[in-house]
């Protein structure tokens, strides 16, 4: 224990990248899906990769977008990954179910899903505002403006996006 915090006492190194690949993609985002124990990782690239727990072997890879990946939302019959411009929508096996971009939102750095909002992500990017998009309807139901007209970067909390 080390300041109060339980520390690992195991680490592994997860090796993502495809073995044909010319160059390695760093890993922009991770997330566990506790129901099914599968690591999902969202890599440089635009890729997906699906890890089983405990031998972390790879069920699944592929192409959700053509740039980094800032953030991927598990759900029991879909991936999400959320891009700097596109929101994607893929089965766990990789099949695309949709794809779009937000309307005159670039550049997104960060999202997140809310527990008790169903379909809903909030979105936000280098500008002046948060963007609340239903999935389901593939539309931006309200955008929020920042009093701050420096912000460049929202962080992700658990539950919040600051």
């Amino acid at each position: 224990e080390v300041l109060g915090m339980k520390v690992w006492h195991q680490a592994c190194v997860l090796d993502t990248n495809s073995p044909s690949a010319k160059t390695a993609a760093a890993l922009k985002c991770l997330e566990f899906d506790g129901q099914t124990e599968v690591l999902w990782t969202g890599s440089d690239s635009g890729m997906v990769t699906g890890l089983q727990n405990p031998s972390y072997d790879r069920i699944v890879r592929y192409k959700a977008c053509d740039g980094p990946i800032k953030a991927l939302f598990p759900s029991k019959h879909a991936i999400t990954a959320v891009s700097a411009d596109v929101i994607s929508s893929h089965t766990r096996g990789g099949l695309l179910k949709k794809r779009w971009g937000v309307q005159d939102f670039k550049n997104i750095t960060a999202a997140v899903q809310p527990i008790s909002r169903g379909p809903m992500m909030v979105l936000g990017g280098e500008g002046k505002e948060l963007v609340s998009v239903d999935l389901s309807k593939q539309s931006v139901v309200s955008r929020h403006e920042s009093k701050e007209s420096h912000t460049t970067v929202f962080a992700r909390g658990s539950r919040s996006l600051c």
